[in-house]
């Protein structure tokens, strides 16, 4: 029971991230602002918890995933999710569909990375560096649709 409701509380964390970044997308106006909104709301978060806080899905899927099905399950959905989330923007600017499932996984797994290195290095600089790369990445799958 107590991992179920773990995973309970796991599954909301995640949905709740996830509306917090896609609020933030939503008011980007193009691809690439939406990269730089993404990262320096992270960096920001990272910053106010002075480095302690980030995805709360990473440190449960490197400790908990394997130990718990409940638990490996709720994170995989989050993280599908958002996969979904971004390959949909993704394939908006007119990449073909399985490309767009393609750059979510880089995306997501570049932006997860750099969350982790910020964590530990205690400096913001990962996630720019990140958010840099994406911008690149996106304006050579999309062009001038990407707004870069």
């Amino acid at each position: 029971a107590g991992r179920h409701r773990r995973a309970h509380r796991l599954g909301r964390a995640g949905a709740a991230w996830r509306a917090r970044l896609e609020a933030v997308i939503a008011r980007a106006p193009d691809v690439a602002s939406a990269i730089t909104a993404v990262c320096d709301e992270l960096a920001a978060e990272l910053v106010a918890t002075d480095f302690r806080e980030g995805c709360p899905l990473a440190t449960v899927a490197l400790e908990a995933a394997g130990t718990s099905e409940a638990v490996r399950a709720t994170v995989a959905a989050s993280y599908d999710a958002w996969l979904t989330s971004i390959a949909a923007r993704v394939a908006a600017l007119g990449v073909a569909p399985a490309l767009a499932g393609r750059v979510a996984t880089f995306t997501l797994a570049a932006v997860e990375g750099a969350l982790m290195l910020a964590k530990v290095q205690r400096s913001t600089a990962p996630l720019a560096d990140v958010a840099a790369v994406l911008r690149g990445l996106v304006a050579t799958i999309a062009g001038p649709a990407a707004g870069v």
